[in-house]
C-alpha cells in the first residue's frame, strides 16, 4: 500500500517561495516545476541525492527505506546559502495500492488531534509544527481526466 505519494519541498528566502517539487498529471499538465532547478542526482551506494541551486543557494535531499518495513527517512541539508533560508515541507498522502490510481472525488478522511491529524485511518501525522489543511492537489487527477 502506499501512504506517502511525495514530499513537496518548498525553499523560502526572503519573501520568495520556490517549490522544488514536480508533478506530471495525467492532463498532461507540470505543476510545480522544481525540475528547472534541479542541478544534479545521483545514487551514492544506492542511496539517492538530489541538489537544486537557485542562485547561490544548494540544497540537498537524501531518502533511505528500510527493506521490508514501511519506514523511510529523508534528509535536508543546507549545502550554501548567503543569508537565512527556510524549507517547508508539504506531504502528499494517499492510501491506495501502489499500483492503483485514486480519483478526487471526494475529500480524504482526515481525523485531527490536539497534537497532529489521522489520514485515512493507517497514517498519524504529529508534531509542533504539522498543520492540519488536508485536500486534494489542485493539479491532481479527476474523474473527468480518467475515462
Amino acid at each position: 500500500m502506499l501512504g506517502l505519494a511525495a514530499l513537496d519541498l518548498i525553499l523560502i528566502i526572503g519573501e520568495r517561495r520556490i517549490p522544488l517539487a514536480v508533478h506530471e498529471w495525467s492532463s498532461g499538465a507540470i505543476d510545480p516545476n522544481g525540475h528547472v532547478h534541479l542541478e544534479s542526482f545521483e545514487l551514492d551506494e544506492g542511496l539517492p541525492r538530489w541538489r537544486w541551486t537557485i542562485g547561490d543557494v544548494a540544497i540537498e535531499r537524501e531518502i533511505a527505506m528500510d527493506h521490508g518495513r514501511a519506514s523511510v527517512a529523508v534528509v535536508h541539508r543546507v549545502i550554501r546559502a548567503p543569508g537565512p533560508v527556510s524549507l517547508e515541507l508539504h506531504p502528499l498522502c494517499t492510501w491506495r495500492d501502489v499500483h492503483g490510481v485514486r480519483f478526487g472525488d471526494g475529500p480524504p478522511r482526515v481525523d485531527l488531534g490536539a497534537d497532529g491529524l489521522v489520514f485515512e485511518d493507517p497514517s498519524r501525522v504529529a508534531g509542533s509544527a504539522y498543520g492540519s489543511g488536508c485536500g486534494w492537489s489542485p493539479g491532481g487527477p479527476s474523474r473527468a481526466e480518467h475515462p
